[in-house]
């Protein structure tokens, strides 16, 4: 049985959800992945089922949905944690900010 709010539907993602899904699914095709439009329609329906709150519940309908292969999941799992867990430590690297300030330290300053 899903988790879900008041016992009724559960949670929709955030806004700005089903584009990051589509954003893993690129991902996914650039690792070799095959995931095609019945797969991330698959996912869609799988994750309205799950809370997307619940990260082992989110994590496994994406991958009984996308994996179709042992090769897969394994790349499923590096791709999902690179994509979801890291994902502050890219938009730091892509904005410039040294590693102290990741681990939310401040770099000294010279002088």
């Amino acid at each position: 049985m899903p988790r879900s709010l008041y016992g009724g539907i559960p949670p929709a993602g955030p806004a700005g959800f089903p584009a990051r899904i589509l954003e893993l699914a690129d991902e996914l095709r650039s690792e070799g992945m095959a995931v095609g439009t019945s797969e991330l329609l698959d996912a869609f329906r799988a994750l309205g089922e799950v809370s997307w709150t619940e990260q082992e519940d989110f994590r496994e309908a994406l991958a009984a949905t996308l994996a179709k292969s042992q090769e897969d999941r394994r790349v499923f799992e590096v791709v999902f944690d690179r994509f979801f867990f890291r994902a502050p430590e890219r938009e730091a690297i892509e904005r410039g900010l040294k590693g102290g300030a990741l681990r939310g330290r401040r770099e000294p300053r010279p002088g």
